[in-house]
């Protein structure tokens, strides 16, 4: 494994460290493929929250990030916004966030472009879990 790859590796433990202590998300759960708000279910203020502290945390530049372009309401929340969600918002993934502390800036355009490639290699590389870091 070469220094960016352990690097990586390093981010995402810290982020799935970060979704434990302020979600109560387990860290085995947390891959690079996971999205917040589908996987997760990061929503609104939750949602807000989370992405400041992670911005702070990390000393990362919210460059052009909106919450509103990729978190619903966490209020009046219902099964048919669920079922409607995906129209309009991008779901930020932990891979995003891996990419944004490496850059050093937030910059949805990059993020964009990668998901789109990366969907076509889907599961080379990407199937990363916590615990196999854990072992190394």
């Amino acid at each position: 494994m070469n220094s960016e790859d352990r690097k990586r590796e390093i981010w995402l433990l810290q982020i799935a460290s970060l979704l434990k202590e302020m979600h109560l998300v387990p860290r085995e759960k947390v891959r690079l493929e996971t999205r917040l708000s589908a996987d997760l279910g990061m929503e609104g203020d939750d949602a807000r929250e989370f992405m400041e502290e992670f911005f702070h945390r990390f000393s990362v530049n919210r460059g052009d990030f909106r919450t509103d372009e990729h978190f619903g309401p966490e209020a009046g929340w219902s099964p048919l916004f669920f079922l409607l969600r995906r129209r309009g918002l991008r779901d930020v993934r932990v891979s995003q966030l891996v990419e944004a502390i490496r850059r050093g800036r937030w910059d949805a355009a990059v993020d964009e472009i990668r998901q789109q490639q990366s969907g076509a290699k889907s599961g080379t590389g990407t199937r990363t879990q916590i615990e196999n870091t854990q072992e190394q």
